[in-house]
């Protein structure tokens, strides 16, 4: 319950910016767009499936896959579709691929997203945890989960999310200083390879 809410406090303050990078100035709505298509399309059904599976299963699952969305797989398709280090960059149509790719990754995110609230501590989750384990809860018992996740939601958007944007900002810039030698190099290095008989 807790990792889920430190992956949203952290989604809400950096998606943007990553967004607004890939496609400019219309980014944030394209994001928006599919994030909210896979809510509406796959929230009727995800309390009927949420019932049929484990909620910590659930949690861990949509976590999880949020964090390869995130953590592995849009760096990777970054680096593949807009890297001068890797020839791919410069083909005709890696823009568009990237920013379709990226668009798809945001639906599954949706997807994820529209599972994981159902069994969220802020959307009754607490009640689901319970009642699957036979533990009693009352009142009291909600409102110090409902405080503790909102705790670890408010402290991952005010201290992890700017801690990661400063360490993505100090690594963006270290990258952007060494790139212009790595470039030369890989450049020369392609090219004694491409002289070679």
């Amino acid at each position: 319950q807790l990792s889920t809410a430190c992956s949203f406090g952290i989604w809400w303050v950096l998606s943007s910016p990553i967004f607004l990078s890939i496609f400019s100035h219309y980014g944030v709505g394209l994001m928006r767009f599919c994030y909210n298509l896979a809510l509406f399309l796959c929230s009727p059904i995800a309390g009927h499936l949420v019932d049929r599976v484990p909620v910590r299963s659930v949690l861990c699952g949509t976590t999880l896959g949020r964090a390869l969305i995130y953590a592995l797989a849009l760096p990777a398709l970054w680096l593949v579709c807009r890297s001068p280090l890797l020839p791919l960059h410069a083909m005709p149509g890696a823009e568009l691929a990237l920013q379709l790719l990226v668009l798809l990754l945001v639906f599954v995110d949706g997807l994820f997203v529209s599972l994981a609230n159902v069994a969220a501590i802020d959307c009754g989750g607490s009640d689901l945890v319970a009642q699957e384990s036979g533990a009693p809860i009352d009142d009291r018992v909600r409102a110090r989960f409902n405080a503790r996740h909102q705790a670890v939601f408010d402290g991952a958007m005010l201290l992890l999310a700017p801690a990661l944007a400063l360490g993505t900002h100090l690594a963006a810039s270290a990258w952007q200083a060494a790139s212009p030698a790595e470039a030369s190099l890989a450049a020369a290095t392609l090219g004694t390879a491409a002289a070679a008989p």
